[in-house]
């Protein structure tokens, strides 16, 4: 199996309430271990990301960490720095309602956020993160033991699994 590639390392936390999300933009990426991860953004406190079944919008903090806590869901998180985000998650997330198999998904709304056009999943979003220079730290919490990387995936497993939870909510 590849595996992402990032020039920095995912430092592992035992508790991300340990970090200050109050002035800070974090990318989630939940369940950094299966293929596709779901992907998300916060910005201080508020949690944004587009899903199968809807979105979250403004959702604090606090519960996403809950949530993933009680789930034991594998997440890498990194953080963003300010000058990179030309729209704000709330006025972006609004223009949405949920991922299309095909068509949109939860990157969609990312890219605009990041003015980063060109990325169609999260492999080409790190790189163009990275080669701006913005993100300033990388964490992961609840990762397996072995968890090396992000494994790699294409935008067919995305929409492929985006179909899948299509059709389970048929």
């Amino acid at each position: 199996m590849e595996v992402l590639k990032f020039e920095r390392t995912i430092s592992r936390i035992d508790d991300p309430s340990v970090l200050s999300f109050d002035d800070t933009t974090y990318l989630w990426v939940i369940h950094a271990n299966k293929i596709p991860p779901h992907l998300g953004i916060s910005q201080g406190d508020e949690f944004y990301s587009l899903k199968a079944n809807g979105k979250d919008e403004g959702l604090p903090v606090s519960k996403l960490i809950q949530v993933l806590q009680r789930k034991s869901i594998a997440t890498a998180f990194f953080e963003i720095q300010s000058e990179a985000i030309v729209q704000a998650p709330k006025e972006v997330f609004a223009q949405y309602e949920t991922t299309t198999p095909g068509e949109i998904t939860c990157l969609a709304p990312l890219k605009q956020i990041l003015r980063i056009a060109d990325a169609t999943w999260l492999k080409e979003l790190l790189a163009e993160l990275e080669m701006k220079e913005a993100i300033q730290s990388a964490h992961g919490w609840q990762l397996p033991l072995d968890f090396e990387q992000i494994p790699d995936y294409n935008p067919q497993d995305i929409h492929r699994r985006l179909k899948q939870l299509q059709d389970v909510q048929s």
